[in-house]
């Protein structure tokens, strides 16, 4: 309970002067972040505003995680569902330009992209990676920066699709659109391919995945104006074992951010730590705390409550 009330305070200290700006994001002017801080304590006085660096520092120090929401397999209590269900940002702050950001998304990595925009309008992106896999496949597939996550409605297959954005010190999930295998959108194919060497023919053959994602290109106007309230998933401080939602296709980056992987990256090791997690809403420059709770998350009132 006392660890629980420490991590809670850390998460409602606000630093003015010096103590605040040594918080700033590396390459976020200290003019723009001391507004930033400003604006948010005045609009959002019960939701304190945090950074990257002030949450790997608590992450780091109590054995904590911070990941996507959707990853977070765990029960919320009524009384924090209730405070997510009822923040809101406001029109003004809900919004990030990402256009010089995105082609460099959609070119990096060993992975060839086409986008099509024709004269009459429309156009198509599509995406395709291949990449060494022999096991089961996972319910998140990676495709360059973008992630396919698998689900079911009323019973049809689909895939969410989600890109990665790097915001200052910060990774966003953006949600993009949603493919249908039925439609032809989204295609998984497993290969074995030879490789050769001067000394034998072949050398050795190895399990690959092929996946090729086709989808409008419309739809990348989400990745290039984020919706930071609508599209944007928002992070949960916990214990790593709280993330059980695709957690064989995550990484622990940086001692503490959960971040989807490449299937050849090996597992990171169990963090274990108190169950004390903390909802964070992504805004420019950080985050605003919009609940977090602790014992009360063993009481039976969480059957209640929303279960991601």
């Amino acid at each position: 309970m006392e660890v629980i009330q420490e991590i809670h305070g850390l998460f409602e200290f606000r630093p003015n002067g010096d103590e605040l700006l040594k918080n700033k994001p590396e390459k976020m002017s200290s003019e723009l972040f001391l507004s930033l801080a400003e604006k948010y304590r005045f609009y959002y006085p019960a939701n304190n505003f945090v950074t990257e660096r002030q949450v790997a520092e608590i992450c780091k120090t109590y054995n904590l995680v911070c990941g996507p929401e959707l990853l977070f397999s765990e029960s919320i209590p009524k009384r924090a569902a209730h405070e997510i269900s009822n923040f809101k940002l406001r029109p003004e702050d809900s919004t990030i330009q990402n256009l010089k950001h995105l082609f460099k998304l959609l070119l990096a990595g060993n992975i060839a992209r086409d986008i099509y925009f024709p004269q009459d309008g429309g156009g198509i992106v599509r995406l395709q990676a291949q990449y060494r896999h022999g096991g089961p496949i996972s319910t998140a597939i990676p495709v360059g920066n973008f992630v396919l996550i698998y689900t079911e409605k009323a019973g049809t297959p689909r895939f969410e699709i989600f890109l990665k954005v790097e915001n200052y010190d910060s990774q966003l999930l953006v949600y993009i659109t949603t493919v249908h295998p039925a439609t032809g959108s989204v295609t998984i194919e497993r290969e074995v391919e030879a490789f050769y060497s001067r000394k034998t023919f072949p050398a050795f053959a190895v399990p690959t995945l092929r996946v090729t994602v086709t989808f409008p290109a419309e739809t990348l106007e989400s990745a290039i104006t984020i919706d930071l309230a609508n599209t944007v998933c928002c992070n949960v401080v916990a214990p790593m074992e709280a993330f059980k939602n695709h957690a064989d296709a995550v990484e622990v980056l940086d001692g503490y951010r959960l971040s989807f992987k490449s299937p050849e990256v090996l597992p990171s090791d169990l963090i274990f730590g108190v169950r004390d997690p903390i909802v964070l809403q992504p805004v420019q420059g950080g985050y605003l705390v919009v609940t977090k709770w602790g014992p009360e998350a063993l009481m039976p009132e969480i059957q209640n409550g929303l279960q991601n």
